[in-house]
């Protein structure tokens, strides 16, 4: 995104290659590589950093160089700002964070090359609203339970928000008739559908970074599994509020692990330790078993005396 943007307004190559090798090719590391403030009059500190990016040393930086430089230095010092602003600000009930349009782009892009396997389109594609739900959990360091219902595909997204009359009293006290969008919700209706469910959420967290797919893949095989599977005889099939209160279960064990963050670190991904550890802990594989269900009575049984 950020080199995308250098380049977009004339940075060259060879200025790029200069920034990169000093470890600045990110919004925020450039928006520090100097201790200037934009508006300061005094701008010795940022001419020495556009001479260090335009490779000429301690002379004077080009004339023609100088705005091109200015301006890419003033973005990412005000977005960098910005950015520290809303996450110092910002509260646990606030709207979730959305994702300028490049950098959504950018990650899915980047989630399709890694997962060259997987046609990441149609109803696997999570949507705007459902990445947008993960990047708040990354920007809030702070796990959530995500409701299999709000995991929706961006194909349904597209296609826009329904839209039902309904009456309701305004603050005059009169009831009129007005429209109101119907919250968008996946569909969980069949085996298939489920998955692709369940498939969405782990790419979700997989596209922002807090959770490999193939390890929360393994939690979503786990579920179908269990509910695909034929009972005993004499036991009922897994239901879905079964996978459903499994599911709960296993992200409140998985809260109590993060309670210091989940956000990647140089060691590893929170989440994904988490995962590991917890998707086949008792107390959560004891919900994925089969409850005892009505005796059934096989041509070899005895029937009962008549009475």
């Amino acid at each position: 995104m950020f080199t995308a943007r250098a380049k977009e307004i004339g940075v060259s190559d060879a200025e790029l290659l200069a920034i990169a090798s000093k470890g600045w090719d990110t919004y925020g590391a450039f928006a520090f590589a100097t201790t200037y403030v934009p508006g300061a009059a005094d701008d010795t500190k940022l001419m020495k950093l556009i001479s260090v990016v335009t490779g000429v040393g301690a002379s004077d930086p080009p004339e023609d160089r100088v705005p091109i430089i200015s301006r890419l230095f003033t973005e990412a010092y005000t977005m960098s700002a910005t950015d520290l602003k809303a996450r110092v600000e910002q509260k646990p009930s606030d709207e979730p964070k959305s994702l300028p349009v490049p950098e959504r782009a950018a990650r899915l892009k980047n989630q399709k090359t890694r997962l060259a396997g997987m046609e990441i389109r149609g109803e696997l594609e999570p949507s705007y609203a459902l990445s947008d739900m993960v990047v708040n959990m990354h920007e809030l360091n702070q796990l959530k339970y995500l409701a299999w219902e709000k995991c929706t595909k961006r194909e349904a997204e597209i296609m826009g928000v329904k839209v039902e009359k309904v009456w309701k009293p305004g603050h005059d006290g009169l009831v009129r008739e007005v429209a109101v969008a119907q919250e968008m919700t996946a569909d969980m209706s069949t085996d298939l559908l489920l998955q692709n469910t369940l498939t969405r959420r782990d790419l979700a967290f997989d596209q922002n970074l807090l959770a490999d797919f193939d390890v929360f893949r393994k939690w979503t095989n786990i579920l179908i599994r269990a509910y695909t599977a034929e009972a005993p005889e004499g036991f009922q099939k897994v239901t879905i509020e079964q996978l459903h209160r499994a599911d709960i279960k296993l992200f409140e064990l998985m809260m109590e692990e993060c309670v210091s963050g989940i956000k990647p670190t140089l060691t590893g991904k929170p989440l994904n330790d988490a995962l590991n550890k917890f998707r086949d802990h008792p107390e959560v594989r004891l919900l994925l078993t089969p409850l005892p269900g009505k005796k059934v009575v096989s041509e070899h049984d005895t029937p009962p005396p008549k009475r």
